[in-house]
């Protein structure tokens, strides 16, 4: 049989594990507490980033004017294509030139010269083109150019041409056949007003006159000679 003081011992002894127990279980929930805030704290963390991440830089946005070509951009990238403008002068790179139709007028070979417009832009002319006799070996041959004359129909005047992509112009060409000098010549360098460089036309034919060549102006589609 136990006695008193053991009895109190006993119950003292129980009173502190239980309050160990109940400190432990505190301490462990405190724990689990910190734990949970951590996680829920780095997938927030974590979220955030992935939404930074995949979000970007928005598209860049690029306008152009009509016949221009309107660039795929990404984030920030510049533009890397930029048609050039439709409008202003045709230019030998913009056009191919052929003979398209002759006839004879008294002394004179008169022709025509066709212009189309291949450049993939409209372009204008307006005005008389150049011209430079080339003999054998597309050697130079003394060359006068005369706006009108000749064999070249009369009441042809100058106006602004505007020729869409594919489309025509034309001028009468003349020379005279038979009195003073002659010249073989094998084609014909033709330059368009304001321009420097010439589309060569070939055409193997004789031209007197002392290298007169009379022009018309450039006409709107083809031009009967």
């Amino acid at each position: 049989m136990s006695s008193p003081g053991s009895s109190r011992r006993d119950r003292r002894s129980e009173r502190r594990r239980r309050t160990l127990w109940i400190a432990g279980g505190v301490v462990l929930a405190l724990l689990v507490a910190v734990v949970a805030v951590v996680l829920v704290s780095g997938g927030s963390d974590s979220k955030d980033s992935a939404s930074t991440a995949t979000t970007g830089s928005p598209a860049a946005t690029v306008t152009t004017r009509a016949g221009e070509t309107t660039p795929t951009t990404k984030g920030n990238d510049a533009p890397t294509t930029t048609a050039g403008r439709p409008g202003g002068p045709c230019k030998a790179a913009d056009v191919d030139m052929g003979m398209s139709g002759a006839t004879i007028r008294d002394v004179n070979a008169v022709t025509v010269v066709s212009v189309t417009n291949t450049g993939g832009r409209t372009c204008t002319i307006n005005g008389f083109p150049g011209v430079q006799l080339l003999g054998p070996d597309d050697a130079k041959v003394p060359t006068t150019v005369t706006q009108g004359g000749g064999g070249v129909p009369a009441g042809l005047t100058a106006a602004t041409i505007t020729l869409d992509n594919g489309a025509k112009a034309s001028f009468v060409m003349a020379w005279d056949q038979v009195n003073g000098t002659c010249a073989d010549v094998r084609s014909f360098d033709v330059t368009l007003p304001g321009d420097s460089k010439a589309d060569n036309v070939k055409s193997s034919v004789t031209v007197c006159g002392n290298g007169t060549v009379n022009v018309g102006p450039f006409q709107a589609g083809t031009v009967s000679p």
